[in-house]
């Protein structure tokens, strides 16, 4: 479950910008589920205009998770580390390092305090706390402008030498990501959440979910009941879903395994028949849906769906993942592929205890200013202090604040009009217009 986000110098953000999921004062709620902290909010909805700092956001989130997958694993030795881009428009925060920090609590019932510093070229800097209440324990510390940059806490466990030995070698990767590779287990939990339990999603890449969906789905007869009663309440005129598997023609496999194998980067590691074959083998499944007739069910390949039952599949199916292990999912311009009243859905069910037992949270960015007067049961779908609104300053950098903290709205406020009339900022302005009419005029 996450707990709060924070994020310095990275793209849009230069000063340090914090997503928190505690509730306000007076916002608290009771899920109904033993598992559900009622202090801890499982909504967060991003606004803002175009270029304002929501994706930005959702980036920093992504970059986290990311660099504890990869850092040690897939980056290369000498390549630095990719994607840690400061803020650009200044001269002094250009020349230093981005900072990222999240707290999280983990499936070991603890509290977690994890961040790091990156730089274009290494990490230069890393940390791990855990809590149990109010009492911190550090786990390790590593600064590499110290002149002993590890300090390792009494409660750390494992080979502290290998673990240091192996990053002298690789300045650009996490210590946490080094000692997973090593089979460190005092970690394993916070590494678990940062890599598993921690999901981002790009909503215009939903197709990148069918794929996996159907590997899954040719095994997982729950998960395909389950998907086929989803999106057959979804008023699709979809009865079921089903998987066919195509032949494939041996000859054009074997081409096509050469031309992959040539076209591989010659730094990795050599392509194998093997793998291949598994990837070309889950290729060659085909999700299909089954359209009610009068003559009969009628099934549809998934390419002949439309682009927004497409992407309901995939959401459908990320989210049935998040809501079953508890995990932070985290979307980034979800109104773009899917409807509004889905949309709308989708947080309704993660808002309820009796839906989302776990606590699972979902966390979006969006432009579509109805959810702020959507109703859930006697109240409103959002709470004000689920809702944030990013916006740049005169100097190009953006913030992100809650509007439970910016003009603090009243509590029986309708929340749309008062985002679209301007009173939480975030909204773009209206000069752009005014220079295309100047245009049509002078010309």
């Amino acid at each position: 479950m996450l707990i709060n986000f924070r994020v310095a110098n990275y793209r849009a953000f230069q000063e340090p910008q914090e997503l928190t999921m505690r509730r306000a004062r007076g916002l608290a709620s009771d899920g109904g589920s033993p598992a559900w902290d009622p202090q801890i909010s499982p909504i967060a909805v991003i606004y803002g205009p175009n270029a304002s700092g929501k994706s930005t956001l959702y980036r920093a989130m992504q970059f986290v998770r990311r660099a504890v997958t990869s850092s040690y694993r897939s980056w290369a030795v000498d390549g630095g580390v990719p994607g840690a881009t400061p803020f650009l428009l200044d001269s002094d925060s250009s020349e230093a390092a981005s900072e990222f920090e999240v707290e999280f609590v983990a499936d070991d019932g603890l509290r977690y305090q994890f961040g790091f510093q990156a730089s274009a070229a290494r990490i230069e800097a890393e940390w791990l706390y855990s809590y149990r209440k109010s009492s911190r324990t550090t786990l390790y510390e590593r600064n590499l402008s110290d002149e002993s940059p590890m300090y390792f806490g009494n409660s750390f466990r494992g080979n502290r030498v290998a673990i240091t030995d192996a990053l002298d070698q690789r300045p650009n990767a996490l210590f946490i990501s080094v000692a997973m590779q090593l089979g460190n287990e005092i970690l394993s939990s916070a590494n678990r959440w940062l890599t598993q339990r921690l999901r981002t999603y790009n909503a215009r890449d939903y197709k990148s979910e069918h794929r996996h969906l159907a590997d899954r789905l040719r095994t997982d007869e729950a998960t395909r009941m389950q998907l086929s009663d989803v999106l057959s309440k979804a008023d699709l005129g979809i009865t079921e879903i089903s998987i066919a598997e195509n032949e494939l023609d041996p000859v054009i496999l074997e081409r096509a395994f050469e031309a992959a194998r040539i076209l591989s980067d010659e730094q990795s590691t050599e392509l194998s028949k093997e793998d291949f074959s598994k990837f070309m083998d889950s290729a060659k499944r085909e999700i299909r849906f089954a359209h009610q007739t009068s003559a009969g069910p009628v099934p549809f390949p998934l390419s002949w769906e439309s682009d927004g039952t497409q992407a309901l599949l995939s959401f459908a199916s990320v989210a049935m993942k998040a809501l079953k292990t508890g995990s932070t999912m985290v979307v980034d311009e979800i109104d773009s592929s899917l409807h509004p009243t889905i949309v709308a859905e989708l947080i309704r069910v993660f808002a309820s205890g009796r839906t989302n037992p776990r606590q699972a949270q979902l966390i979006v960015t969006t432009h579509d200013a109805s959810l702020l007067n959507a109703s859930m049961g006697e109240g409103d779908l959002l709470a004000r202090d689920q809702v944030w609104v990013t916006e740049k300053d005169v100097h190009g950098a953006s913030t992100l604040t809650a509007i439970s903290e910016y003009r603090t709205p009243r509590k029986n406020e309708n929340l749309m009009r008062g985002y679209l009339t301007g009173r939480y900022g975030g909204i773009p302005m209206p000069s752009m217009f005014a220079a295309i009419c100047a245009l049509e005029e002078s010309s």
